[in-house]
């Protein structure tokens, strides 16, 4: 029996330790609030609104697992990693501005009815639907400006507006694959 404890510590150091992941919290996100994902292996796993400013850093890593809605004037700036696995709805008055890496993958669907901002890498693998919202003959969503990398290998739907910026010296582009 003296021997457990030396036992059990040297199976904790033989054991590899395994990284769960976590769900990103408060659920609804007020508006006003910021959450702020600063390690990888943050999750959404249940649906979810988002009515504040969700800031993914550069170290951190959200992946929606389920249904997630930026609304009301929500606000996610991505400079890390985003990962869409399911439903994201972008909508009206709300802005995903990507930073960095944002991936729509196979089977996601990604409906933008607010505005994208994107200024880095953004695949599409999925669905994406940019819907714009007309009223009183005037566009008021549905925005998808892009002056990075927008890679479109999946599903692009687009009833709103698209502007893709060419910057003189790094040669941005809209790959449609």
């Amino acid at each position: 029996m003296k021997y457990l404890p030396a036992l059990a510590a040297v199976c904790l150091l033989i054991v590899p330790s395994v990284v769960l992941a976590q769900q990103i919290t408060p659920n609804p996100n007020l508006s006003g609030h910021e959450i702020w994902v600063e390690t990888p292996h943050i999750t959404n796993d249940t649906s979810f609104v988002n009515n504040g400013m969700i800031n993914i850093t550069s170290s951190g890593t959200l992946t929606n697992n389920s249904t997630m809605r930026n609304s009301n004037q929500g606000y996610v700036l991505n400079d890390g990693h985003l990962n869409n696995k399911a439903t994201l709805g972008n909508y009206e008055g709300s802005t995903l501005y990507n930073k960095s890496t944002f991936e729509n993958l196979p089977g996601a669907t990604l409906t933008n009815e607010g505005n994208i901002e994107n200024s880095r890498y953004m695949v599409n693998r999925g669905t994406l639907n940019n819907t714009g919202v007309w009223v009183n003959g005037l566009l008021t969503g549905g925005k998808l400006n892009t002056f990075g990398r927008l890679i479109n290998a999946g599903t692009l739907t687009n009833t709103g507006k698209v502007t893709i910026t060419q910057e003189n010296s790094t040669g941005w582009t809209l790959a449609n694959i």
